[in-house]
């Protein structure tokens, strides 16, 4: 087995910058064209369905669904041919002695798209059945880090998948057929696609190649699969290591493991995909050297086309107008997968993850509406502050809750009835904790200034009887310090919203409901609704998401009920306790025993 994987990695030296950028190119064109259409698609269907989310409650009537099965067929479909591309070039690759000095790879790639013109005719059609099948296999280190690292598909839809009656015997019974299919039929592409044998001969042939060699077969994929394994794992472990040392100077536990479920479940699938790329290289050209050394034969001289330096003109003598058709499918598909990830459209379940609101700041650990407040909860990763915003005597913005000043600060005078000279002497610290004394109200142009590519805000506005203009003065202080695309603007009252709108359209607005009832959807000058946690239904959700408005809701400070409405799909989660909320969103994208580990690891 030494031997095996050391001709393997000579192949690899051989003309590794060449391969690598042929798979790197793959992966990132194919994965541009497949991905977005397939996720646009996806959420064309499910709203044909009557659905906007897949949750708890609708997975079996989605699952089954007729239109949606045929689109997952279809996928698999496009899934086997996007591989069996792959597998025929690294074949031709690793079946061939290439020299990347004399040899051109784009040779290969065409001789490559050749054979699938041979491999795609009718009568081969239990090829594309069989790679369909083999997907799993081939992918079988990627999709193990996936499930084991994070994925976007809730825990609920496996769970009530698992639970179809039959479901998990059937499972069963065709993996191991699979298993012995696969095993009799590794070899079949070598003969395919290096000896040009037909589908029939080619699968008889690799039955008889590896008859008496199973059990060396087999330990050898699996070997180069476990090396990859071991080799993700081994980068998960530093990340844990890093990211807990890291944070363990500037947070509490429970904020480092925050931090790292954050950093992770960006940084994850990135990982996968660049393992994906050396592993398909890997079983390739592991399964071609087993097939060189089994049978005896070396490997074979490069075909002419791959020699010749005016190949670029013969490739189009050859295809002339069809190549050309598909090349400008693959460069539109390609520009128009690049237009929806930047636009962020590409999650295939519509699983963009509920962010987080910091209610007064990080109102838990510091004095509600202060700096502190502010600071606290940028070191808690939220994703928004809110705060409220009243108008002092002579009209400067402030922070500050209550009408009263009373409760904060002992006061019995209201915010309206003072000038900001005098407000400002307030210690509103003390009455939280002597750690936070001195303590004052801020102005909201000082929040701004300080929130600015730190953290949005949530600017809920506090009317009152002697406001001058209260709107007005928001929403130039907003467009002073360029805040639009940083904040939205909420508020009680729907009238103060019209002018919000009216002043400045591209400002988001949130109509906060103290009760909800009536067809309230459908209010024109708001982007969002603002609701208290015991009104939110799943049917509210659904409602709001057809009309293309989002849904906040407060004050979540519950475990359980943190959990159930993002399950639902509300957009915002209002909460007195951000790190906690972060954790139990984060954790869906993770199998309970990979956050029973890394709770353990950070003693969370």
């Amino acid at each position: 087995m030494g031997r095996l994987f050391r001709e393997t990695i000579l192949s690899f030296k051989r003309a590794s910058r060449s391969m690598l950028l042929f798979e790197v190119v793959f992966k990132v064109i194919t994965g541009l064209c497949m991905i977005p259409g397939l996720v646009l698609l996806f959420n064309v269907l499910l709203k044909v369905t009557g659905y906007s989310y897949i949750t708890k409650n609708n997975v079996l009537k989605i699952i089954r669904n007729p239109a949606l099965i045929l689109f997952f067929a279809a996928a698999l479909l496009v899934a086997a041919f996007i591989s069996l591309l792959e597998i025929s070039i690294l074949t031709l690759f690793f079946g061939h002695n290439y020299d990347p000095e004399k040899s051109r790879l784009r040779g290969l790639v065409f001789l490559g798209f050749t054979e699938m013109r041979r491999l795609l005719a009718p009568k081969n059609v239990i090829m594309v059945l069989y790679v369909i099948c083999i997907i799993p296999i081939i992918n079988f280190s990627p999709i193990v880090r996936y499930i084991f690292g994070n994925r976007e598909i809730p825990n609920f839809v496996f769970y009530h998948v698992i639970r179809i009656n039959g479901f998990m015997p059937v499972v069963a019974v065709f993996a191991a057929i699979l298993g012995v299919l696969g095993i009799q039929m590794i070899f079949v592409f070598c003969y395919f696609f290096l000896e040009h044998k037909s589908i029939r001969e080619s699968f008889r042939c690799s039955r008889k190649l590896v008859r008496g060699r199973v059990l060396r077969t087999v330990g050898s994929i699996l070997a180069c699969n476990l090396f990859f394994m071991v080799v993700y794992l081994a980068f998960y472990l530093v990340v844990i290591f890093l990211v807990d040392t890291g944070t363990n100077y500037f947070y509490e536990k429970r904020v480092a493991y925050a931090v790292f479920l954050t950093a992770f479940n960006m940084t994850n699938k990135v990982l996968i995909v660049i393992l994906g790329i050396f592993e398909s290289m890997a079983v390739t050209g592991v399964v071609v050297q087993l097939y060189l050394h089994y049978s005896g034969k070396g490997r074979k001289p490069c075909p002419d086309i791959c020699l010749k330096k005016e190949f670029g003109r013969d490739v189009l003598t050859r295809s002339g107008r069809v190549t050309v058709a598909v090349l400008a499918l693959v460069f539109l598909l390609t520009g128009t997968g690049i237009f929806f990830i930047i636009n962020q459209d590409y999650s295939l379940l519509e699983s963009k993850k509920t962010s987080i609101t910091a209610h007064r700041g990080y109102s838990s650990k510091a004095p509600e509406n202060t700096m502190a407040a502010i600071e606290k909860a940028v070191d808690a990763l939220a994703d928004y502050a809110e705060i409220d915003v009243r108008q002092t005597k002579d009209g400067i913005l402030v922070v500050f809750h209550d009408a009263s000043l009373k409760r904060i600060t002992g006061l019995k005078k209201n915010v309206s009835d003072l000038d900001y000279a005098k407000i400002l002497l307030l210690d509103i610290g003390s009455w939280f904790s002597g750690d936070f004394s001195g303590e004052r109200i801020p102005t909201l142009e000082e929040v701004i200034r300080y929130s600015k590519g730190k953290i949005k805000l949530n600017i809920e506005l506090k009317n009152s009887a002697g406001d001058k203009n209260l709107e007005e003065a928001v929403v130039k202080l907003i467009e002073k310090h360029h805040f639009e695309d940083d904040c939205v603007v909420s508020s009680f009252s729907y009238k103060s919203l019209k002018k919000i709108k009216e002043l400045n359209p591209e400002i988001k607005t949130g109509y906060i409901l103290s009760d909800v009832y009536g067809n309230f959807y459908d209010l024109k000058k708001v982007d969002f609704f603002s609701m208290k946690y015991v009104y939110v239904t799943e049917r509210i959700v659904t409602e709001l998401h057809k009309r293309g408005k989002k849904i906040h809701v407060w004050t979540v400070n519950g475990s359980t009920m943190i959990e159930r409405l993002a399950m639902i799909g509300v957009d915002n989660i209002i909460t007195d306790y951000p790190v906690r909320a972060r954790n139990i969103i984060y954790e869906s994208d993770f199998p309970e025993y990979t956050t029973n580990f890394l709770k353990m690891v950070f003693s969370y």
